[in-house]
């Protein structure tokens, strides 16, 4: 199990410290900020996200959840979400598409997958900006 985990995320079986280094920085830099302010900036993230997104003609936005992370999955007009996110990848965009792994989900909504941009608090109102 622990090889398909470390071999998952791409980290060299033979120095698997490196990755849990990595890790334990991660998570000592988000309390340094403090959980309920990065919380709260996701909340701000998807709240921005979901007003741009929304104002856009066509789109159609899977997921509202309320107190969500700031993960939205959306399909705009006709467009498959894998011409979608290679679009946005030409524009520097990165978003994930398809299934996600929720096939039973798709099928309830009676389509193939979804386009799904998912923020952290780490890009700028500027950088937020260009997606959309």
């Amino acid at each position: 199990m622990q090889d398909q985990i470390l071999g998952a995320a791409g980290v060299e079986r033979d120095r698997p410290c490196e990755f849990v280094l990595g890790l334990g920085a991660a998570v000592d830099y988000l309390q340094t900020i403090g959980m309920d302010k990065v919380a709260a900036w996701e909340h701000e993230l998807h709240d921005y996200m979901v007003a741009q997104l929304g104002a856009i003609d066509g789109m159609r936005l899977y997921g509202e959840a309320r107190d969500k992370a700031s993960v939205q999955s959306f399909l705009l007009d006709d467009i498959h979400s894998h011409d979608l996110g290679t679009i946005l990848d030409h524009q520097g965009v990165a978003i994930r598409t398809g299934h996600h792994c929720a096939m039973p989900v798709m099928q309830f909504f009676g389509i193939p997958g979804t386009a799904r941009a998912s923020l952290a608090p780490r890009p700028s109102r500027p950088e937020r900006a260009r997606a959309w």
